[in-house]
């Protein structure tokens, strides 16, 4: 309609409409249609936004899940993070969760998923073994 009806576009419509056809959602960000009420569309991003946890604990050996125990006890809400290592350490946030589901952790071995759970300013507590590994951090 309207670009059509502009003299001497440069920007055919149809090009237009095919850039339409092959967008790409970001993976990041809140997506929302935009064919809602304003108060719909408040709705849903502050529902989205309070799905998010008030800190992030990464490291879930005996220290890591005591401490994550006792944020969850305080009412805080929690996301846990542990590495993934093959044949060693598998799962194990996620069987943390599952073992403490009185608690509303929510857990990942996905550490960009882990960091995007977390409302901003992002606040991570960081559990590293003792030794060679606390250096490594610190540097």
């Amino acid at each position: 309609g309207r670009i059509s009806n502009r003299e001497n576009h440069y920007f055919k419509p149809e090009l237009l409409q095919s850039q339409y056809d092959t967008l790409e959602l970001p993976s990041y960000g809140i997506h929302i249609d935009v064919d809602q009420s304003p108060d719909e569309i408040m709705k849903e991003i502050m529902d989205k936004i309070k799905d998010k946890s008030e800190i992030g604990l990464l490291g879930l050996g005996v220290m890591g899940k005591s401490l994550a125990l006792n944020m969850a006890s305080k009412g805080f809400k929690v996301s846990v993070y542990n590495r993934h290592v093959e044949k060693r350490e598998v799962d194990v946030a996620k069987k943390f969760v599952a073992e403490n589901s009185e608690f509303n952790f929510r857990g990942f071995d996905d550490l960009k998923a882990f960091v995007e759970s977390l409302e901003r300013p992002r606040n991570i507590l960081l559990m590293v073994n003792a030794g060679k590994v606390v250096d490594f951090v610190i540097e």
